[in-house]
């Protein structure tokens, strides 16, 4: 691209040189023009003659860089689609590896979480029955403990004698 915009420089520099020396030929077809009207006419033949041939070139070198603009609009579009192309994977890219990191932290996070709750149910249950033992077995225990008491009491006295009946009629 750079030759080329080189070579459109060298041809607008040309084209610049052209148009001084056509403006130099209009400056000395005026100064004629208001000596002779008569060398006018056959200095706007040699104009016309002059001048086609310019204004030719002039459209070739306009429409080459018309077609070195189009040329490098195309290679500009072109770029951009590719870039945006490449810019649209690499987000897809790293949107999935975000999901997977997301995913694999959900998964970590709800694993702990159940074996926590597990834990956390396990000594639940063991404070449960435990608090249902103590508040059980407690008073069956004192039952126990104050029924050994009082039969111990009573061996060391000596049982009551039994009372007769007499039988009523």
């Amino acid at each position: 691209m750079t030759l080329e915009a080189d070579e459109l420089e060298t041809q607008l520099a040309r084209t610049g040189v052209t148009l001084d020396r056509l403006d130099l030929a209009l400056k000395s077809i005026a100064t004629a023009a208001e000596a002779s009207p008569g060398t006018m006419t056959n200095a706007v033949s040699d104009l016309r003659a002059a001048f086609l041939p310019v204004l030719e070139r002039f459209q070739n070198q306009w429409d080459a860089t018309t077609r070195t603009v189009q040329t490098e609009r195309r290679a500009l579009t072109e770029t951009f689609t590719n870039e945006s192309a490449v810019l649209i994977e690499a987000v897809a890219e790293q949107r999935a590896a975000i999901m997977r990191e997301t995913q694999e932290m959900v998964r970590g996070l709800a694993d702990r979480s159940l074996t926590e709750l597990h834990g956390v149910v396990r000594d639940v249950l063991f404070y449960a029955v435990l608090l249902a033992g103590i508040v059980l077995g407690l008073p069956f225990l004192f039952g126990v403990l104050l029924g050994r008491a009082w039969g111990r009491g009573r061996l060391g006295k000596p049982a009551p004698a039994p009372v007769e009946t007499v039988p009523l009629r």
